[in-house]
């Protein structure tokens, strides 16, 4: 490992040897998946800084492993998938705006070079005990305001969703926001509501249409949100906001399902319906969709679109693989893997390497979990 390249003499001597050792390890699987058609991609999600003092030091750790990784893999992308403080009402607006500072400073340092795509979360905006929360334009200040080369809603840009196009490995990445929302309650003790907006869903229906493209039937489609894709939080609303029942299906993965059959189709909102016609306009192929939130490295596929779905590890130290533990198995694992203090499992997170020449995505785990792989059409 290039060590003496990628940080300071101070900055290595707080930098354990098992950091540099997992580093190693991670460095070998990706490089060992890289070819000169593939893509990487280092992702990152929930720290929820500063939660503990273990979070604390994983995430920082994450940071440095970072760093390290990339001097020999060299990503193409690096994202991170929300949830970057802990908010709630055992926090307040100032705390939540000094920690989202230093961790989205810590981390964008870490990525350096490396093109970088930011998404919300929604501990990003949730309320405080001084009934005060952060608006959509101060998450962005800190969040979305770091990406950079996007194609976003001109009208909404705060709103912090968009594509990035790769046009040399013909690939578009969506990112979504799944807390498309100012913030609707001042109180701490009231239940926040996530959802997509009309505007965003019309935009996803729109980034989905390639035929902009003259080989769009050889262009691949990447998703990251924070929330997964077919969380159940994301179904439908009534006129008053409010969420329908719980056997109504959440909205992105009928949109999904309507593109890969290339049929006409129409979703409801709280604000009218959406409607969209994909006849024609499906060439590109969805890859796989990425999301964080779980806390865990659960994988599934979205609806009957066949398309795969992963969850990328929380970086925190702690609730790790609740829903699995509350017997969710559509988003939770039946096992665990919990981190340690004064370890490599500090702290996790993926290199995804996808592999269009074979038909394979490759997650490789630094830290707490597991490597995955699946292969795709």
């Amino acid at each position: 490992m290039k060590n003496t390249d990628i940080t300071s003499s101070a900055q290595r001597q707080s930098i354990p040897n098992y950091v540099y050792d997992e580093c190693k390890k991670c460095a070998a699987k990706v490089l060992s998946h890289q070819s000169a058609s593939s893509f990487s991609i280092a992702m990152f999600s929930d720290f929820h800084y500063p939660i503990n003092e273990e979070t604390r030091t994983g995430v920082t750790h994450a940071a440095d492993a970072l760093k390290i990784i990339a001097s020999e893999v060299k990503p193409d992308l690096a994202v991170f998938l929300g949830d970057y403080i802990v908010g709630g009402p055992n926090s307040t607006k100032i705390d939540s705006l000094r920690d989202a500072a230093d961790i989205t400073d810590m981390m964008e340092d870490a990525a350096r070079g490396i093109p970088q795509l930011w998404l919300n979360g929604n501990h990003d905006i949730l309320p405080y005990n001084d009934n005060d929360s952060l608006s959509m334009k101060e998450r962005f200040s800190f969040i979305g305001s770091k990406n950079s080369n996007t194609v976003t809603d001109s009208e909404n840009v705060t709103a912090n969703y968009g594509y990035r196009d790769f046009d040399e490995v013909r690939l578009r990445i969506i990112y979504l926001n799944t807390s498309d929302i100012d913030f609707e309650c001042k109180n701490a003790g009231e239940r926040m509501k996530y959802y997509i907006s009309r505007r965003q869903f019309e935009f996803v229906i729109n980034a989905l249409d390639l035929t902009c493209k003259a080989d769009a039937e050889k262009w691949k489609i990447i998703f990251l949100t924070h929330f997964p894709i077919d969380w159940p939080v994301l179904r439908r609303r009534n006129e008053q906001g409010i969420l329908m029942p719980d056997e109504e299906p959440p909205q992105l993965p009928i949109i999904l399902d309507d593109y890969v059959s290339g049929k006409k189709g129409s979703i409801y909102t709280k604000d009218g319906n959406v409607e969209y016609d994909f006849t024609g306009k499906n060439a590109a192929s969805i890859t796989a969709s990425f999301n964080g939130h779980a806390h865990c490295l659960n994988s599934g596929v979205i609806g009957n679109s066949g398309i795969p779905r992963f969850t990328v590890p929380n970086a925190s130290f702690g609730r790790e693989n609740e829903y699995g533990q509350n017997g969710n198995y559509q988003h939770g694992e039946k096992n665990t893997y919990g981190k340690s203090i004064n370890s490599a499992t500090d702290t996790a997170f993926n290199i995804v390497t996808v592999d269009p020449k074979n038909g394979k995505i490759f997650c490789d785990c630094y830290g707490a979990g597991y490597d995955r792989e699946i292969s795709f059409k």
